[in-house]
């Protein structure tokens, strides 16, 4: 088995190091920042939060899961977000001084579309406009083994 470090580093890396993020914003008991007195502001902050998790989740699934079915990995995408955001609400409902809110999970989740669905449809403007070749479709580094010479 091969494992090409460049694009788990490229790809995959920046999900975790942004989901320990998130959790972290999240074990805040208080906003370390005032909040702008706009309605429902916080609902289009989580939506924010998790369309940029989205498009990170869209970037690795679709460096390793081609030439799958664009559905499949939005779906893919949507579900990980939905299972992300449900987590954080689980875990924010722990800490002290903050609150679970089933429209928070409902902000998050449309995030997640919105950001997925937008990076699924530029890709595929992007292949149709240049016959299929772009620059997310032409990296190609060289493959590592795990096994020794």
């Amino acid at each position: 088995m091969t494992i090409n470090y460049k694009i788990l580093v490229r790809f995959w890396l920046p999900i975790p190091l942004y989901i320990g993020l998130i959790f972290f914003m999240s074990s805040l008991s208080f906003i370390p920042f005032a909040l702008p007195k706009i309605t429902n502001f916080d609902k289009i902050m989580h939506m924010t939060e998790y369309a940029i998790l989205a498009v990170l989740l869209a970037r690795a699934v679709n460096s390793a899961a081609r030439p799958s079915s664009l559905w499949l990995r939005l779906l893919i995408c949507v579900g990980l977000v939905v299972v992300f955001g449900s987590l954080d609400e689980i875990y924010q409902s722990t800490v002290p001084n903050r609150q679970s809110d089933i429209w928070d999970l409902a902000a998050d989740s449309l995030g997640g579309f919105l950001g997925s669905g937008l990076f699924f449809l530029i890709i595929n403007w992007r292949r149709k406009k240049t016959g299929g070749k772009t620059q997310d479709s032409v990296v190609k580094p060289e493959p590592t083994t795990l096994a020794g010479p």
